[in-house]
């Protein structure tokens, strides 16, 4: 419950471009898709599917499977809202873009995350934009 605080902390404290949308409906927007990831990708996406399957000896194969069904949801809901351009919220990087990719990062660490991905072409393009900046880690 802190990294949202967070985030808009450091971006409205210190220097650099700006992470969040200057008008109102962008910034609405940018909230409702970090609401979106925490209501419902954060657990499907990392716990359910991610950690049950790296790091359990047996994983609870149902559990994966739940997880999965609520990640394709998630991903579906999250193409519905992204407008056009290279980033969810169009031409601007928004706090928005780093808290799906650090949620997606965990999720492409199974194959199962990589499959269902693959699927939506756009969020794939994006995934693809985003792990090439220089300011993104996925190690």
């Amino acid at each position: 419950f802190e990294t949202s605080a967070i985030a808009r902390y450091v971006d409205e404290a210190f220097d650099g471009p700006a992470l969040q949308p200057a008008d109102p409906r962008g910034r609405a927007r940018m909230n409702q898709i970090i609401s979106l990831l925490d209501a419902y990708a954060y657990r499907a996406m990392v716990w359910d599917v991610a950690v049950e399957r790296l790091e359990k000896a047996a994983p609870d194969e149902a559990l994966i499977a739940r997880g999965i069904s609520q990640a394709e949801t998630v991903l579906r809901t999250l193409v519905s809202l992204n407008i056009p351009g290279p980033w969810l919220l169009g031409d601007q990087l928004t706090l928005a873009d780093l808290h799906a990719a650090s949620i997606i990062s965990y999720f492409l660490k199974v194959a199962e995350g990589q499959k269902l991905l693959a699927r939506f072409s756009d969020l794939q393009d994006w995934w693809d934009r985003i792990v090439r900046r220089a300011s993104f880690s996925n190690g």
